[in-house]
């Protein structure tokens, strides 16, 4: 598990980005220029769940911390 508290906070950076840019409807595009609107996108099931907490951690990635 080594280098494991560094994927959780990018995970949780990312997550109060996206959290942001919905509040001021915005793009989900985080500070490091990722779009979470293209390719799996926020849906149940996708990057981030509607709940706009992305899931690192586990083989489906369901897990947001270890």
């Amino acid at each position: 598990m080594l280098g494991g508290g560094l994927i959780q906070q990018l995970g949780i950076e990312a997550t109060e980005d996206v959290e942001a840019a919905e509040g001021k409807r915005l793009p989900h595009i985080t500070t490091n220029g990722v779009n979470y609107d293209t390719g799996l996108g926020i849906r149940d099931g996708g990057i981030i769940n509607r709940d706009f907490v992305l899931r690192l951690f586990s083989r489906k990635g369901i897990e947001s911390h270890l």
